[in-house]
C-alpha cells in the first residue's frame, strides 16, 4: 500500500536527552499527561515514544500545519508542561526542559508505504532513522528514488511493516524512517547479500542521477540511528493505564 500523499501530514520530532535509568518514567509520564492532551486536540493522527540509550523521541503527526500551530498558540501547553515535571519529579526525577530538550524539528510526510498484512501489532517494533542532507531543488527526486528503488526491496524482507519519507525543504533535509517488527528482522537487512544491497543501490543512483542528481551516499547521509518504538496511540485507541500517577507507588 503506497502511497504519495496530496495533502500531506505534519510530523513534529522533539528530542530529549535523558538518562537510561531515567527513561522508564519520563516514558509514562509522556503517556501519562501528554498523549491524552494531545489526541484530544483537532487534527491530531498519532503520537509515537521512541528511545535508544542517550535519547527518547517525541515523534506526533498532524493533519495539517494550521493544527499544530493552533496546539502551540492554545495556551494550554505551559499547564501540561508543570503537569508533566509534577509527575516526573514525584519520582525523583530533576526535570528541566531547556536542559532535557535536544532540538525540535517538523517535517512534511512525502509518502508512505505499509505492509499489507502486518504479522505483529503495529504499536510495537524497532525504528530506522536515516538523515540526508539533499539539495531543495533535488528532493522530490530523492523522495521518488526512494520509493521506485528501496521501498520494494524493503517490503519483500520479513518483518518489514513501514516505510515513510519525510523532508524540511527549509533546512535541505530527507529522512527514511523504517519500521521493523524486531531487531532481528533489522539485522538480517543488514545482513543482506550484497548482491542485494548494490542492486538496490545502482537501481537508485541511475533513477537520481537520471534527473540532474549527483548521488553520492557518503556525502548525503549525515545520521543512521535505531530506535526501540515504546509506544504509538492513535485517536480511538483505548489510552493505557499510568503506573506513575498510583498512589502509593
Amino acid at each position: 500500500r503506497r502511497r504519495r500523499l496530496t495533502m500531506p501530514p505534519v510530523i513534529e520530532l522533539l528530542r530529549f536527552s535523558i538518562p537510561e535509568d531515567r527513561q522508564e518514567v519520563w516514558l509514562q509520564a509522556e503517556s501519562c499527561v501528554w498523549k491524552p492532551f494531545l489526541s484530544a486536540q483537532p487534527g491530531y493522527r498519532w503520537h509515537e515514544l521512541w528511545q535508544d540509550a542517550s535519547e527518547i523521541h517525541s515523534v506526533i503527526c498532524w493533519d495539517s500545519k494550521e493544527d499544530l500551530v493552533r496546539v502551540h498558540s492554545s495556551g494550554m501547553l505551559d499547564e501540561k508542561e508543570k503537569e508533566f515535571a509534577e509527575v516526573y519529579g514525584q519520582y525523583g526525577g530533576d526535570y528541566d526542559l531547556q536542559a532535557a530538550l535536544e532540538g525540535s524539528r517538523e517535517y512534511t510526510m512525502y509518502a508512505e508505504h505499509r505492509a499489507e498484512n502486518p504479522a505483529e501489532d503495529d504499536r510495537k517494533g524497532r525504528i530506522e532513522l536515516m538523515r540526508f542532507s539533499i539539495p531543495v531543488e533535488f528532493q522530490k527526486v530523492w523522495l521518488e528514488a526512494e520509493l521506485e528503488a528501496w521501498t520494494p526491496f524493503l517490503a519483500r524482507k520479513e518483518g518489514y511493516l513501514f516505510h515513510e519519507l519525510w523532508q524540511d525543504e527549509t533546512a535541505g533535509e530527507c529522512l527514511s524512517v523504517i519500521r521493523w517488527r524486531s531487531t532481528g528482522d533489522l539485522q538480517r537487512i543488514h545482513k543482506a547479500s550484497s548482491h542485494e544491497l548494490d542492486e538496490a543501490e545502482l537501481r537508485f543512483a541511475q533513477i537520481y542521477n537520471k534527473h540532474g542528481g549527483d548521488y553520492e551516499l557518503g556525502e548525503a547521509l549525515t545520521e543512521a540511528r535505531e530506535f526501540n518504538l515504546w509506544s504509538r496511540s492513535a485517536p480511538g485507541q483505548k489510552q493505557q493505564q499510568c503506573p506513575v500517577l498510583l498512589p502509593g507507588m
